[in-house]
């Protein structure tokens, strides 16, 4: 059972289950309200990102997780270095990274992220 939390007529967080129902490494949807959510838990660390892919509105949370460069300019010339996780769209791929919803793809598109807390055993999404 889904639980909420309101203010006056404003949800403000949601409570999208049992810290249990997340498998480590996948990507569930749920629902926070009217939105649809994509609910990562990677790594002991936990990431929501809007469902919906502004490219074309395919459901990211049938997407895969990724590993996206990241990279800087030297000379003129990208460099790449680390990587960082990322949500990859399953229509046309391209990769949302969890910590924020940017992309390396294109500048300035990026989807909505939410923070993930944990309490007890209860997993909340805070969306404001």
């Amino acid at each position: 059972m889904t639980k909420t939390t309101t203010t006056t007529k404003t949800l403000t967080s949601v409570d999208v289950g049992p810290v249990g129902e997340f498998p480590d490494g996948g990507v569930r949807r749920v629902l926070a309200g009217r939105r649809a959510l994509a609910v990562v838990r990677r790594a002991g660390r936990w990431y929501s990102l809007r469902a919906r892919c502004p490219h074309q509105g395919a459901d990211l949370s049938c997407g895969r997780i990724v590993e996206q460069a990241c990279a800087h300019l030297e000379d003129g010339r990208p460099v790449f270095g680390e990587t960082r996780p990322a949500l990859q769209c399953p229509w046309h791929g391209w990769s949302f990274r969890l910590a924020d919803g940017g992309t390396s793809t294109s500048t300035g598109v990026r989807v909505r992220s939410y923070p993930v807390r944990i309490v007890g055993d209860r997993v909340i999404i805070d969306l404001n």
